[in-house]
C-alpha cells in the first residue's frame, strides 16, 4: 500500500455505473474518509482522504480508480522543481 502521507497524490473516483453499494470500501479506509450517501452509494470525502488506495484495492467490481490528484492545476512535480530553482 502507498505512503500515506501529508501530501496527497492520488484520489479515489468511483464509477457509480459499476459500484454495487457493498461498502467494503468504507470498511477498509483506514481515515474513515469513504461515507455513504442516502441513496446507499459511498463517496470520498476528500478533505479526510490521505489517498492510499485501499478502498480501490478492495472493491470487488473494481469501480474505484485512483487518479492523480492536481492540486489545482499544479503537479507536485513541478512543486519540487520550483523549489530546486528557487
Amino acid at each position: 500500500m502507498p505512503d500515506t502521507g501529508s501530501w496527497k497524490t492520488f484520489r479515489p473516483v468511483i464509477d457509480y455505473g459499476k459500484c454495487i453499494k457493498c461498502m467494503l470500501c468504507w470498511v477498509h479506509c483506514p481515515d474513515t474518509a469513504i461515507k455513504q450517501r442516502q441513496d446507499g452509494f459511498p463517496y470520498s470525502k476528500y478533505i479526510e482522504c490521505k489517498g492510499c488506495g485501499a478502498c480501490a484495492e478492495v472493491c470487488p467490481v473494481k469501480c474505484i480508480e485512483m487518479q492523480r490528484n492536481r492540486n489545482d492545476g499544479i503537479e507536485r512535480s513541478d512543486l519540487l522543481q520550483f523549489r530546486k530553482e528557487a
